[in-house]
C-alpha cells in the first residue's frame, strides 16, 4: 500500500512532460504558434488573446481543484482506518479533470468560431501543434522515446 501511495505521489508531483504542450519542441508560445498558423488578422489575434487569458485563468483554477482534491485523496494513506469516502473523493478529481477537457474543447471551438473558411482548412495544424506528439506519436522523455526509463523503449519500426 505504501508502495502504491509513492507510485501516486510521484504521477502527481513529478514534472510531467506528457501533459498536452508540455513535449513540443521549444520555440513559440501557443497562442502565437496558433496566430502564426491560422494567419490571423490583427483583429482575430486581440480576440484570440483576451479568449486565451480567460481560458487559462479557467484552466490555472481547475488545475488548483484538482491538485487539491488529490492531496485529499491521498491524504486518506495516512489513517489507520479505512477511507470509506475514497470514491467519492475519486470522483470530485475525475469530475474536474472532466471540466478541464470540456474547457479546453469549448475554447477550440471558440478559436474555430475566430475562423474564415481558408483558416479552419488548417485548424487540423492548430490541434497537432497544440497537443500531439512529434514523430509518430512518441513523446520525448516519455517511455518510449529520448530520454524514457531505460530497457523500456520500443525497437525501431514497431
Amino acid at each position: 500500500m505504501a508502495v502504491l501511495n509513492l507510485v501516486l505521489l510521484g504521477f502527481i508531483f513529478w514534472p510531467n512532460t506528457s501533459r498536452p504542450g508540455k513535449h513540443r519542441p521549444p520555440g513559440k508560445p501557443v497562442p502565437e504558434l496558433v496566430a502564426e498558423i491560422l494567419d490571423f488578422s490583427k483583429e482575430q489575434k486581440d480576440q484570440y488573446k483576451k479568449m486565451g487569458r480567460k481560458h487559462h485563468q479557467a484552466i490555472t483554477k481547475l488545475r488548483r481543484q484538482k491538485d487539491d482534491a488529490v492531496v485529499n485523496f491521498l491524504e486518506a494513506s495516512t489513517r489507520d482506518s479505512v477511507d470509506k469516502s475514497l470514491d467519492t473523493k475519486m470522483e470530485k478529481i475525475l469530475e474536474i479533470e472532466e471540466a478541464r477537457i470540456l474547457l479546453t474543447y469549448q475554447h477550440l471551438e471558440d478559436i474555430k468560431n475566430l475562423c474564415n473558411d481558408e483558416q479552419l482548412k488548417k485548424f487540423s495544424k492548430v490541434i497537432n501543434a497544440m497537443f500531439k506528439t512529434p514523430a509518430g506519436g512518441r513523446r520525448p522523455g516519455g517511455p518510449n522515446g529520448p530520454g524514457g526509463p531505460p530497457g523500456h523503449r520500443r525497437p525501431p519500426g514497431d
